[in-house]
């Protein structure tokens, strides 16, 4: 049902530039049915006076009752089991122009979902969840702005005729220009133009009532009951039980707390210094600079082309603020230093531009690979859309150390510097040069990470002619292979063989006299390879040999020597 509204009403001023809510996605709901009456089953002991007062907190409407129910000679005599036709009373009112989040109203003692173009009646009850943010907008161009964890209910223009608001056809150019609203908690903020002549727009509370015209003003009710009045163009009167009638004029803000105390108009602090033409990716950190004698920063953001449909807003102890995932485009951005009284400042005002700008995905090395020092090793990562360069940091993941920074190009490619041993990890960033030479930077890449170890020595193998061939032996190394190269040029880029052998020895067959080069390298048990031997040159045997190189032998099998 309706709740109940203490009459004790002061004037409160509200804000101007809605704050918004923190809340999700903007969500158009499909169109419910119109909520134009309900029917009332009458039980022993009802009246229409009875249900006027339950229906419409206004007992007066028992003449509405009986106007929709004409069947009806008596409206103290109800006939129980009977049906009463409750029709919605009073003219149409705002429509709901932006509903992000959860909200609903309350209208004939049945609650429903607020979306996106429902059209609210007076003496509807609207409630505004935490993490959700509702725009109004009324016929006049008013519009009303509902902050997270509001509720109010629009009220009925004192001494309108039921015969003027009770007829669905009723001519709303002819009706009362009345537009009043009763703030239960929470902040409302309105935008009032100077041309709505003849229209009495009022914000009420229990501590006090904001009438305006020509206006931008906030009105806060927070749980502490304060009451708390900004405005930002125009003035607004301030004026409650106990103390004097206050203006309140452009660029301050008044507190009344239910006391005798007499409020005063206090300056508003100044607008935060911000960047006026910020470009941003989503998640990234909106900065301001500090305002002297701020306690807390207040923060919204809004499509460019509807500031009034309010994606997010938020309140912070710094000046920084982390933008919620939206898409690529623009947007205007509001940030306001709030005093400690509660007062909000000037509002910071600056179009952001927001281009996605993912991380590179890391490729090469794999992730805790283990590299050779010295080793050539390049680090590769993936391009992006909208990146025009890469950065690659690397990092000591042991022990806290300043980053080597590499210049990863325009492929996000690098070449892995000189590091001494130990366990490391790197991230790539993509960047994004802007005019004024200005760097858009995404969010690293998830680390990953790296060991530089120690190669084993290269191998210094000794040789000896054994029968047909010659026999290699070197020190060995636990857990290694080796690989032997033999090749007709010390540049080893004519291959004779390339083998690779478990033991700490290799027997060479070579044709007999000819001369080769050979060189040897170690792969440890990590599979990390060692340099190659220096090249040595080795020859075949000294003995006559056949065409084949093998070698030529006597009766006893001995090798003929020429």
């Amino acid at each position: 049902m309706n709740r109940p509204m203490n009459t004790l009403m002061n004037k409160l001023p509200l804000s101007l530039i809605g704050f918004l809510a923190s809340a999700t996605c903007v969500t158009a709901l499909a169109q419910q049915p119109a909520l134009d009456h309900v029917d009332h089953t009458v039980v022993q002991g009802d009246t229409l006076i009875g249900l006027a007062k339950r229906y419409f907190d206004d007992a007066t409407q028992w003449v509405a009752l009986q106007r929709a129910n004409p069947s009806i000679r008596d409206p103290r005599r109800l006939q129980p089991g009977s049906l009463v036709r409750v029709p919605a009373l009073g003219l149409p009112g705002p429509v709901a122009v932006h509903v992000s989040g959860q909200a609903s109203f309350t209208r004939l003692g049945q609650k429903r979902t607020l979306a996106q173009g429902d059209e609210l009646r007076e003496s509807d009850m609207v409630d505004v969840q935490p993490q959700a943010y509702v725009t109004l907008r009324w016929p006049e161009g008013i519009v009303t702005h509902l902050l997270p964890g509001t509720a109010m209910k629009i009220l009925p223009p004192p001494g309108a005729s039921v015969q003027a608001r009770n007829t669905k056809a009723a001519d709303t150019s002819q009706a009362p220009r009345a537009r009043l609203m009763q703030l239960q908690t929470g902040i409302i903020e309105s935008r009032v133009p100077p041309g709505v002549a003849g229209t009495n727009y009022q914000v009420r509370t229990r501590l006090g009532t904001a009438a305006v015209r020509g206006t931008r003003f906030g009105v806060r009710l927070p749980a502490s009951s304060a009451m708390v009045t900004e405005v930002s163009e125009g003035s607004v009167q301030l004026a409650g039980s106990g103390y004097e009638p206050l203006a309140v004029p452009a660029g301050t803000g008044a507190v009344a707390d239910g006391s005798a105390r007499q409020p005063q108009a206090v300056a508003m602090l100044a607008a935060p210094g911000v960047d006026a033409t910020p470009v941003l990716t989503p998640e990234s950190n909106l900065e301001a600079a500090a305002v002297a004698g701020a306690a807390n920063y207040e923060f919204e953001i809004a499509p460019a082309a509807q500031p009034d449909a309010v994606l997010r807003r938020a309140s912070n102890a710094a000046p920084s603020f982390a933008l919620p995932r939206v898409a690529d485009g623009s947007y205007r951005t509001t940030i306001r230093a709030v005093d400690a009284q509660g007062i909000p400042g000037r509002p910071a005002v600056s179009a952001l531009t927001v281009i996605t700008l993912a991380s590179p995905f890391i490729s090469e090395p794999r992730n805790d690979a283990v590299l050779g020092q010295g080793l050539p090793t390049r680090l590769v990562c993936s391009e992006v859309p909208n990146a025009t360069r890469y950065e690659i940091v690397i990092r000591d993941a042991a022990a806290p150390s300043e980053p080597v920074r590499v210049d990863a190009g325009t492929s996000c490619q690098a070449a892995l510097p000189r590091l001494p041993l130990g366990r490391y990890e790197w991230r790539a960033t993509s960047l994004r040069d802007l005019p004024g030479g200005k760097v858009l930077r995404s969010v690293p890449s998830p680390a990953s990470r790296f060991t530089i170890a120690a190669r084993p020595p290269a191998p210094s193998p000794s040789e000896r002619q054994e029968g047909s061939g010659v026999r290699l032996r070197w020190e060995a190394v636990t857990g290694a292979n080796y690989v032997v190269q033999v090749a007709r040029d010390a540049d080893f880029k004519s291959l004779v063989s390339e083998n690779k052998v478990a033991e700490p020895e290799t027997l060479l067959r070579l044709p007999t006299g000819a001369a080769f080069f050979v060189r040897i390298r170690t792969i440890d048990a990590a599979g990390l390879p060692s340099d190659f031997s220096p090249a040595r040159i080795v020859r075949g045997p000294a003995w006559l040999g056949s065409s084949d190189g093998a070698a030529v032998r006597d009766s006893s099998g001995a090798p003929l020597v020429p």
